[in-house]
């Protein structure tokens, strides 16, 4: 995360699990990260999330892991919010032609 907060994937050829790294741990505060996934003729989208390689649960915007758009550009973004010594990981998807 100190190198950046929008990521480009050209050649995903799975589903993922996105294991984000040195987010600060200020309680209160709120942090987003960016993917932006160039999908080929079979769509694979970050279906887990680890932070510092400890999984969270992402809680999907319309509260359903979303399918991505083969063929498209799929923007996921995740915000991340810590409060006392846990993680809330807010997940959506935008698709685009």
């Amino acid at each position: 995360f100190t190198v950046g907060a929008v990521f480009n994937h050209s050649s995903v050829a799975a589903n993922f699990t996105a294991n984000f790294t040195n987010l600060p741990t200020t309680d209160l505060r709120i942090f987003t990260a960016t993917l932006v996934i160039n999908q080929g003729g079979t769509a694979y989208l970050p279906t887990a999330v680890q932070i510092a390689g400890t999984a969270q649960t992402i809680k999907w915007i319309g509260g359903t892991a979303p399918s991505g758009s083969s063929t498209k550009m799929d923007i996921v973004t995740f915000s991340f919010m810590r409060t006392g010594s846990s993680w809330n990981v807010l997940g959506q998807l935008s698709s685009y032609s």
